[in-house]
């Protein structure tokens, strides 16, 4: 996949055309970030029950109530990479008292370090803020030692603080300064 300048990225929020695109990056991204350590079959149940197209339709809904929001990263108009953010458990249409959540971020491994996940994090943020909500969170894989670097970068910590052997996932907190009014 050839590069194009960064000014041609465009970002938007995800629309039914994007099913095959986000489809797409996913397979690449989970096989360059987990297919060390993941076997190929628990990937691709992963990849079949979260993001086939009747999965990624069924969040349309929930992003009009702004309950969550699906960010996908597009060069000369093909997916690149996504992001999602939302509330905890937004599919119960519930706000109040609910912690938000970056669900997913993924870029074609042929972009990272190109700034594409960057802006989709930027993205989401807007979200938390439009919510006004102090922090949010996510879950990386322990053995994800990118991501984790990543985020790290980005000014998420561990949340808690533990080192429990037995947690596959581990809990990154951001805290971010709401605007005053």
């Amino acid at each position: 996949m050839k590069h194009a300048p960064m000014s041609s990225v465009k970002y938007r929020l995800f629309s039914p055309t994007d099913c095959e695109g986000i489809t797409q990056v996913a397979k690449e991204a989970w096989q360059f970030t987990y297919g060390k350590y993941i076997s190929p079959e628990i990937i691709q149940q992963h990849l079949d029950t979260s993001y086939n197209p009747s999965v990624l339709l069924h969040i349309l809904p929930f992003q009009e109530k702004n309950l969550t929001e699906f960010w996908v990263a597009l060069d000369h108009g093909e997916v690149i990479g996504f992001s999602q953010i939302g509330f905890a458990n937004y599919w119960e249409e519930e706000r109040n008292g609910k912690e938000i959540i970056l669900f997913r971020l993924y870029v074609y491994p042929t972009y990272i370090g190109l700034g594409i996940g960057s802006n989709l994090l930027n993205k989401a943020e807007t979200f938390v803020k439009k919510n006004q909500k102090e922090e949010y969170f996510c879950f990386v894989h322990k053995q994800n030692e990118l991501g984790r670097k990543f985020y790290e970068r980005k000014g998420f910590f561990r949340f808690p603080d533990n080192d429990n052997e037995d947690e596959q996932e581990l809990c990154y907190r951001k805290i971010i300064d709401l605007p005053t009014s």
